[in-house]
């Protein structure tokens, strides 16, 4: 196992899927000594659905490691697999933010398919990721590939827009569960306003998003108020 965790250590990217997650637990103590000073590890993917059982001071062994590592720049939040619970529990989101709390690299955080056959997000999985999410004081970048729901973007949008050193943002076309021609498949879209007016974000990127005529003002209102956005 030492050799497990001494090889693990020693990769760019750490996916804490449910078979690394089993092995380091075997090594706990060891993987969180050995990743002070880490300065290998550059992503760290996290697999919600694979966070099974143990205490809260488990999981606080893992937010500790996580926090050690040096290098850290992004953090990868995987959807579901064909093959996993197509909801992920309200207790492993507990336990995602749990973990995230221990996290202070400026770091950013990406939304992106399973490493086999991807699920779509439903609404209630990312409304609670927008919990876990809600505030964090050093996510710096925000990617969504387009995994999370068309209609449960407003409560996404409104937790990215407390994040207080968000710079960076790149949104995809949500998993479509609504028409696109509804006017209320974001419940407020003066949310996307406020998303587009946090004061340090300068970089947007907006990929096959359908802009209904409420999201079109939406965005026209942040860009006739005043926003820091320059490309």
């Amino acid at each position: 196992m030492e050799n497990f965790l001494m090889q693990a250590l020693s990769w760019e990217t750490l996916i804490l899927n449910d078979g690394t997650i089993y092995l380091i637990l075997k090594v706990i103590d060891s993987f969180v000594s050995q990743s002070r000073g880490n300065e290998s590890i550059q992503t760290v993917g996290l697999c919600p659905h694979a966070f099974k059982g143990h205490g809260d001071d488990v999981w606080d062994k893992f937010g500790q490691a996580i926090g050690n590592l040096q290098s850290l720049e992004s953090l990868n939040i995987f959807a579901p697999n064909h093959d996993d619970d197509e909801v992920v529990s309200n207790h492993h989101w507990e336990i995602l933010a749990r973990i995230l709390s221990h996290v202070r690299q400026r770091i950013k955080l990406s939304i992106i398919p399973g490493v086999i056959n991807s699920l779509a997000w439903r609404a209630e999985d990312s409304r609670s990721l927008a919990r876990v999410i809600h505030g964090h004081p050093t996510i710096t970048r925000f990617e969504d590939s387009g995994m999370l729901p068309y209609e449960s973007l407003d409560v996404l949008y409104s937790a990215l827009a407390t994040l207080p050193t968000l710079e960076s943002l790149s949104l995809s076309k949500g998993k479509v569960s609504t028409r696109m021609e509804d006017e209320s498949a974001l419940v407020n879209p003066k949310i996307l306003t406020e998303l587009l007016r946090v004061p340090t974000l300068w970089d947007v990127s907006i990929s096959e998003l359908y802009f209904t005529r409420s999201l079109c003002q939406a965005a026209a209102n942040a860009l006739m108020e005043g926003t820091a956005i320059t490309n």
